[in-house]
């Protein structure tokens, strides 16, 4: 937490190079909250080696110390700020009488997951004095230096094989003997299933072999499932009192869920079946294997974080 001994450090360093630095942003702040301006500068700071944000501090009259018209409504304003960025951003706000001003201190970490966008949903990285919006590639080079997420293979507690549906078990276990490595073809079947991930080495179920393999995987993770809404009209709104046509919650492994999922599909889409001379056809309002497909890919892609598993 930042004293006022440090602030004064900070202050002086600004005030000697007449300028921000590559780790300190100042911001007048006497018009009220610069909520734009302070969102590019926390995603700047977490997405470099962090940085701090002081307001109240005036770099236009050479970094003297204007306060902020209402410090409690401030740091109000900069923890709601950083609850709204993607991830969350977990800051240190001090409040500090500082040359006869109150001035607020805000000490950005450097972010463990990257990159940070602000809640308009643009990233930015600092770059001596300035936050520079990063790009496309860019964005990948950050996403791929945090290391693939491993959300998938952590084990979720209070589950064992036991959770597994006997019949999907088999499958798969003979599936991999079958056509899988040949280093795991006389592997006994625990062994076989920790290797493939389904268990960790203590005997829990990992996400993914829950989610895979699972009897019942909403027992453990209620809203791992999928939503079926039909709706009344395409905006939304209701028609005649009625908004929803259908609306199904949709439980059981990533297999059945794209099962049933296709099959309430087929129930609310319309069919038209035309013949010609001895032939007949259906026609779907929609083509069901690209359905499939869009579906397959959502619950194989989907975001499997705590913080994602916690809600729909």
């Amino acid at each position: 937490m930042t004293d006022l001994e440090e602030l004064s450090s900070i202050v002086d360093e600004l005030r000697s190079l007449n300028d921000d630095s590559q780790h300190i942003e100042a911001k007048k702040a006497g018009g009220g909250f610069p909520t734009e301006k302070v969102s590019r500068s926390i995603s700047a700071f977490s997405n470099a080696s962090g940085g701090i944000v002081l307001l109240g501090v005036d770099q236009e009259s050479g970094f003297a110390a204007t306060g902020v018209p209402d410090a409690r409504a401030s740091v109000h304003s900069l923890s709601q700020l950083c609850t709204r960025m993607q991830p969350v951003v977990h800051p240190e706000i001090t409040c500090l009488d500082f040359e006869g001003a109150e001035v607020v201190v805000c000490s950005i970490p450097e972010a463990d997951r990257k990159p940070v966008y602000t809640p308009s949903g643009e990233a930015y990285i600092r770059v001596h004095d300035q936050d520079r919006k990063l790009h496309g590639f860019e964005l990948q080079v950050i996403k791929e230096r945090g290391g693939a997420p491993d959300y998938d293979c952590r084990p979720v507690p209070d589950t064992s094989v036991e959770d597994l549906d006997p019949n999907l078990l088999a499958s798969f276990v003979s599936l991999v003997r079958a056509e899988g490595p040949p280093q795991l073809r006389d592997e006994d079947d625990a062994g076989l299933l920790r290797r493939m991930r389904v268990t960790d080495e203590s005997g829990l179920l990992t996400v993914a072999g829950l989610l895979a393999l699972g009897r019942y995987p909403q027992q453990h993770l209620p809203q791992v499932n999928a939503t079926f809404v039909s709706f009344a009209k395409a905006d939304g709104s209701e028609l005649e009192g009625v908004r929803f046509l259908d609306s199904r919650d949709i439980d059981g492994s990533i297999g059945s869920i794209l099962d049933q999922s296709e099959d309430v599909l087929r129930k609310n889409m319309a069919r038209r079946h035309t013949s010609s001379g001895m032939r007949s056809s259906d026609r779907w309002e929609y083509p069901p294997i690209a359905l499939r497909e869009a579906i397959a890919n959502a619950l194989v892609h989907r975001d499997l974080s705590e913080f994602s598993r916690g809600s729909q």
